[in-house]
């Protein structure tokens, strides 16, 4: 599990930069590349075990996904600085759909691998 790879956009968003996770690449807050206790496996795992409180009793497993986790964090700062800002609609919804696709697919993952199937 590495760290998230941050390159400096063109014009995207001024308070944003583009995160690579896992090969994709994402919008993340600014602040998190100059954050250097920022962890985005353990935030990720922290927020999806918060939204869905039932996935809690997989978490000694999630670290066989530590891409999924660590671009859903990304993808969660990122909604949540867009939300903050409000001056993207569009940009918003699309990261909101998203980070619902990565709960659903971190959620498939882990009840999987839980259940043995």
């Amino acid at each position: 599990m590495g760290m998230p790879t941050y390159f400096r956009p063109v014009t995207v968003h001024p308070s944003m930069v583009i995160c690579s996770v896992g090969g994709k690449r994402y919008l993340a807050p600014e602040a998190d590349m100059q954050d250097a206790s920022y962890d985005p496996f353990r935030y990720g795992l922290a927020l999806l075990l918060v939204r869905r409180p039932y996935l809690r009793c997989y978490r000694e497993i999630a670290h066989w996904w530590p891409d999924a986790v660590e671009e859903y964090a990304v993808a969660i700062k990122a909604r949540d600085k867009l939300r903050s800002d409000g001056d993207n609609e569009g940009l918003l919804q699309e990261y909101e759909a998203r980070c619902l696709e990565l709960e659903e697919e971190l959620e498939g993952y882990l009840t999987a691998a839980g259940t043995g199937g």
